[in-house]
């Protein structure tokens, strides 16, 4: 009771007086106030436990005095009471009452009564205010969970302990596709699928209903069209005062993003580890590849330029070439670096591909194509047009695969206006390339159709493909501002349409003839730690002219140099050897003779590059394999420099 403020309505001095003696033992604090509206409007927003007012006043206007007391709002004021010195009249008191007076005390009579019932009423008006406070917190919870229920992006859900369903928020709603109304006749075995009931009703059984919560786990809502939403839940058990078991609480967040981002991270993952892979064997292949041209090389040494087996040796060496451009194109791939274009006529590239592909098909297979040889010029990687071809050309094969048939290329300049570029996504009209491929095979199926350009998708047996095929081939047309269109049907065989922007006036691309090799007599030093490549080289070298000591140890080089630097005119070294890498070697041999030239060679490497390579003092950097012709040209231009 203490703090609590009582209002006296009057304007006499000596009811103060009196009213405060016979209340003075009560903590209280009294205000008084004339009975005109005015000065009470300056107290109306005050808040009083009681209000205390004169009867007397009545019979001057005081009914309208009284009514603007009880328009106060009742959180701030507590009952009206009225009082008086002496007898009032019964017909007066019921106006008051009416007026909205509580009850009527006379202090000349009982002035005992008044401190009984002013403590009564402020005890009346406490548990009031604390009742208005407990029910404003009952609804402020109230809005909160309201709120938490109505704009959660996790569904949320209470059911009956047999699976029907009581109440389910929006996102609940939105996940399933169902309106509250409709879901009230649902249980969970209508949103969760066959498999997922087990699941879930396993974990009610040995979890929720043993300690009252289950654990996170993952599950499947069916939505209302038969598609599956993945989702995480748990649930909790809802008890009564008693702790019996009354209802199930269940919170529901839609992971289909989630998924989406981890199978992109396991992709990437993928793709970080082909580079590493592409990293770690580049080195190696090169240096078989490198063996393979050189021997074919030194074979067309031997061999007359009007034979078939020097036309034969001469389709080794280009694909050798292009088996050369293809890993230094996954190496940019992998490193996620711009591949470099120039105009190139991509007509005879799609021939050549036919070349190589045509020895690796069965007689079963027909190939026909309809090659045009004016207007293919396009601003691209030769090597990129290459794997388009392959790998186009290598699932027809599998498509055709013991049954055999006709496998169809075909190359054709077009031009696309602008009625036709409505009805093809993100195209611009313009001259086009259409390369279109075909096969009779197999087919492909609806659902795969629309998956064939995913990653690690594939149709194929386990040991057959990788499902980056198609993948690569899309990221390819797509880098060229192109677009690929696919008809195929299971059983019907399979069509793909590739447009790439066609160049429409031809630069002049200038015709390079091969010259001669050049030769020489000076001395090299060769180094590599591949024994089949420093005796291939040193034969090629040989040939040439020039006089080499080879070895395949970088140590025991640099000791046959420091024994007689003078005796070297050139030193030419790999980069990535056992011991002592070549620019080690390089930075050694430098130090005895600056001004000798050094050419280093390699496969792939992350601690080798041209700057890098003039820093130390390095003449050329030259990417394995390499041919004899472009050796050559290089020991040349070193040579001369000095």
């Amino acid at each position: 009771m203490s703090n609590a403020a009582i209002l006296i309505i009057d304007d006499r001095e000596e009811t103060l007086t009196e009213i405060t003696r016979l209340l003075h033992h009560l903590p209280l604090r009294m205000i008084t106030s004339p009975p005109e509206t005015q000065a009470l409007s300056g107290i109306s927003e005050k808040e009083f436990a009681l209000i205390l007012f004169n009867a007397t006043i009545l019979k001057n206007n005081g009914y309208d005095t009284l009514q603007h007391l009880t328009t106060m709002e009742k959180h701030r004021r507590g009952p009206v009471i009225l009082f008086s010195f002496g007898p009032i009249d019964e017909a007066e008191a019921m106006k008051g009452y009416e007026a909205g007076a509580m009850d009527y005390i006379s202090l000349q009579a009982t002035p005992s009564i008044l401190a009984n019932k002013v403590t009564l009423f402020i005890e009346f008006y406490k548990q009031r205010k604390a009742a208005e406070k407990a029910i404003e917190k009952i609804k402020s919870s109230e809005r909160n969970y309201r709120s938490l229920f109505d704009t959660s992006r996790d569904g949320i859900l209470f059911m009956s302990m047999e699976g029907h369903i009581e109440n389910a928020n929006a996102a609940f709603c939105e996940m399933v596709g169902i309106g509250m109304n409709e879901l009230r006749f649902f249980t969970y075995k209508n949103y969760t699928p066959e498999k997922g009931v087990h699941v879930y009703e396993e974990m009610i059984e040995s979890q929720v209903l043993k300690r009252g919560y289950s654990d996170e786990f993952r599950n499947e809502l069916l939505r209302k069209d038969n598609t599956r939403v993945p989702v995480v839940l748990r649930l909790w058990l809802v008890r009564d005062e008693k702790g019996a078991p009354l209802r199930m609480l269940k919170i529901i967040r839609d992971i289909t993003r989630q998924i989406q981002l981890e199978t992109q991270l396991r992709q990437s993952q993928k793709m970080e580890s082909i580079g590493t892979l592409a990293g770690g064997i580049a080195h190696d292949f090169n240096n078989i590849l490198g063996a393979i041209m050189g021997y074919v090389q030194l074979a067309q040494l031997n061999i007359k330029n009007e034979s078939a087996a020097r036309q034969n040796l001469d389709n080794v060496l280009i694909a050798c070439n292009r088996a050369k451009d293809l890993v230094a194109h996954i190496l940019t791939f992998s490193r996620q670096s711009e591949t470099v274009r120039k105009p190139v006529r991509i007509n005879r590239i799609v021939i050549e591909a036919l070349k190589l592909i045509r020895a690796s098909l069965p007689s079963t297979i027909e190939i026909r194509q309809d090659i045009e040889k004016e207007n293919t010029l396009v601003n691209t990687d030769p090597t990129e047009i290459h794997q388009i071809i392959m790998n186009f050309c290598t699932n027809a094969l599998h498509a055709m695969e013991g049954k055999g048939g006709v496998l169809s290329v075909t190359l054709k300049p077009i031009e696309i206006d602008e009625i036709s570029a409505m009805f093809i996504k993100d195209i611009v009209p313009g001259p086009y390339l259409k390369l279109t491929v075909s096969d009779t095979g197999c087919g492909i199926d609806r659902d795969a159709m629309e998956r064939i350009f995913d990653p690690y998708f594939t149709t194929k047996k386990k040991d057959e493909g990788t499902g980056l095929g198609l993948s690569v081939v899309h990221g390819i047309v797509k880098s060229h501002q192109g677009f690929i269109n696919v008809q195929s049907e299971a059983g019907k065989g399979s069509v793909f349409d590739v447009f790439f922007p066609r160049i429409k006036a031809e630069d002049r691309i200038v015709e390079i003839r091969k010259s001669p090799i050049q030769k020489g007599t000076e001395t090299i030093l060769f180094v590599d730690d591949e024994q089949s490549l420093v005796d291939l080289e040193k034969v090629l070298l040989q040939r040439l002219g020039y006089h080499v000591v080879s070895e395949s140890s970088s140590t025991k080089a640099l000791q046959v140099f420091l024994e007689t630097p003078q005796a070297f005119d050139l030193v030419i070294t790999d980069m990535t050897m056992p011991k002592m890498t070549g620019d080690e070697l390089s930075r050694k041999i430098l130090a005895v003779k600056p001004d000798i030239p050094i050419i280093i060679c390699t496969g792939y490497s992350q601690q080798i590059s041209p700057d890098k390579a003039r820093e130390i003092g390095i003449r050329e950097l030259l990417y394995k394999p390499i041919e004899i012709r472009e050796l050559a040209s290089a020991i040349r231009r070193v040579l001369e420099k000095r």
